[in-house]
């Protein structure tokens, strides 16, 4: 069930960040970080995007390491096709990244998720009318699940649009114009900072937690401006999630360790960030230690 009281208490917190505060969150993801360095080595952007996407799409299902090992690997297999000149390069460089030890569980799923994108077409019109693509990003998010035949709101699906979403503010600083509501991905990390945040008592399905993350951002955005849609919650609430997991759902290690974070990597007031981590952590201790 959805608790409406601890819906407006997440979406407070959550304002004192600020649009500028909330930007920060993807700026530490991972795949932000990596692919900023991409292409800041020259990385033609068309094809930043096009990567983005790609291995968006791919993000699941890791192996050791999870995601900061995915989005190194990455780096790794770009290094050893750089530059990304064509197609054929493209193809090159997913070939070779599919094959990193990362990505050893759904190898054979991956590999066909990217050959259809390259044999349905769904590249080559990516990379001839890009600004198209960028002007109108709702139409890209339905072309991508066509050409897999998949629900646009699949997991994957949708974060690969984050992904893309994410190179855009890379490359031009702004981001693009999803709609509030684009579904949050719900995975392990989402699901779990739901319950821990009380916003809902217990888990019951993926779709009462998206409309529980939903909510929050409806009232969040009452109170900040710009605006934000559930893409930018949900760099926030992997991040909390993440550090739970690392710290074994450990009530003072995590508080600890989100401390750190917020006030250490993103530079928040330390008031706030104590009043992040009581809202978000608030029930962390009906939390065992699952694995995802």
């Amino acid at each position: 069930m959805i608790i409406e009281e601890r819906i407006r208490r997440v979406s407070e917190a959550f304002a004192l960040l600020g649009f500028d505060g909330i930007v920060a969150f993807d700026r530490v993801e991972p795949e932000f970080r990596v692919l900023s360095t991409i292409y800041g080595r020259g990385c033609p952007k068309n094809f930043l995007y096009a990567i983005a996407i790609c291995c968006g799409l791919c993000d699941y299902q890791l192996g050791y390491g999870g995601a900061e090992k995915y989005w190194s690997s990455l780096l790794e297999a770009y290094a050893t096709v750089e530059p990304i000149e064509n197609e054929k390069d493209l193809s090159e460089l997913m070939s070779l990244f599919l094959e990193k030890p990362i990505n050893a569980q759904s190898r054979e799923r991956k590999k066909l998720r990217i050959r259809k994108l390259f044999e349905r077409g769904f590249i080559r019109e990516l990379l001839d009318n890009m600004e198209s693509c960028l002007a109108n990003p709702v139409s890209t998010w339905e072309n991508l699940a066509s050409a897999l035949e998949n629900p646009s709101n699949a997991k994957t699906v949708v974060f690969s649009m984050k992904v893309f979403d994410l190179a855009n503010l890379i490359v031009s600083g702004r981001y693009l114009d999803f709609p509030q509501n684009i579904p949050i991905p719900v995975d392990f990390h989402v699901r779990n900072v739901a319950i821990a945040s009380g916003i809902v008592d217990i888990y019951e399905s993926d779709d009462e937690v998206r409309e529980a993350w939903l909510r929050v951002l409806e009232e969040l955005n009452k109170h900040i401006n710009p605006s934000v849609n559930l893409l930018r919650i949900d760099s926030i609430v992997w991040q909390v999630g993440k550090t739970a997991y690392d710290t074994k759902f450990d009530e003072e290690r995590t508080k600890q360790a989100l401390l750190k974070k917020l006030t250490g990597d993103m530079g928040i007031e330390h008031w706030k960030a104590n009043t992040i981590c009581r809202e978000l952590l608030i029930h962390l201790a009906l939390l065992n230690f699952p694995t995802p």
